[in-house]
């Protein structure tokens, strides 16, 4: 729920600062940078994730 709720504000953003024209150019850019590296960080994180839980020897433990 987090990451769809995530998906709709980064949308609404999207959308409503980066077509406002009181916003400079370097304002636009500095954030677009700040989300692209934030997405970066959540993909590589969920990659790393999806690699490790082949081999979670964890995984079938019953508690």
């Amino acid at each position: 729920m987090l990451i769809l709720g995530m998906i709709g504000f980064i949308g609404w953003q999207l959308f409503t600062f980066y077509t406002e024209p009181a916003v400079p150019t370097w304002a636009k850019i500095g954030v677009l940078l700040i989300e692209l590296g934030t997405l970066g960080l959540f993909l590589s994180v969920l990659r790393q994730r999806l690699i490790a839980r082949k081999t979670d020897k964890y995984r079938n433990v019953k508690l």
